[in-house]
């Protein structure tokens, strides 16, 4: 929990320091992920089948990417973003949804064409919550650190897109259960 609390500081600290500097871009992201340890299974009236794995599913964010060292490295650049992570499943007697935050630092290498990056990410508030017929699919996770490793292609001046890998542990609230959030994707971003 110390370091979970020192990365977090450590993140609000360099944002705030980028902010003040006000040379850095806004960006715009979102991706699709699948992977994980099984979260919810179900099975329709009609026999269609639903699951919702821990590393799912969509993630929209907005963050700021600005040049690590801009004299002496102009390749380097750090990125920073906050984004919603979420999948559902849904019926007429009830719904799951799996939620939580993701808190990103990343540094990244480029050139004319492509992003080579990896850091840490920062899962706030994972929870699923259950309703309906569902309701027993109700849980809450504690915050979680783990690992991001992208690789991106650069399509024109302001936009890519790209692979991802992201590495991180769930743990339950109350029972202390850990699942695998482990996930593989697909992202892509927009800088205005």
């Amino acid at each position: 929990m110390k370091l979970q609390k020192t990365v977090f500081s450590g993140l609000a600290l360099l944002l705030a320091g980028t902010a003040q500097a006000g040379d850095y871009d806004l960006l715009f992201q979102g991706g699709i992920d699948v992977g994980g340890d099984e979260l919810f299974h179900a099975t329709y009236t009609n026999g269609d089948t639903v699951s919702i794995d821990a590393g799912d599913l969509l993630q929209l964010g907005v963050g700021v990417t600005f040049k690590t060292a801009p004299t002496f490295m102009p390749e380097l650049e750090t990125q920073i973003s906050l984004s919603y992570k979420f999948d559902s499943a849904n019926a007429q007697n009830g719904d799951v949804d799996w939620k939580r935050y993701p808190l990103e630092l990343m540094e990244f290498y480029t050139t004319p064409s492509w992003r080579f990056g990896g850091g840490l990410t920062y899962h706030l508030n994972p929870s699923m919550k259950g309703s309906g017929v569902a309701s027993v699919a109700t849980a809450d996770f504690d915050n979680a650190l783990g690992l991001v490793f992208e690789v991106d292609y650069i399509i024109g001046a302001k936009s890519y897109i790209g692979a991802r890998v992201t590495r991180i542990d769930y743990t339950t609230s109350n029972t202390n259960q850990e699942l695998s959030g482990n996930s593989v994707g697909i992202t892509f971003g927009w800088r205005p």
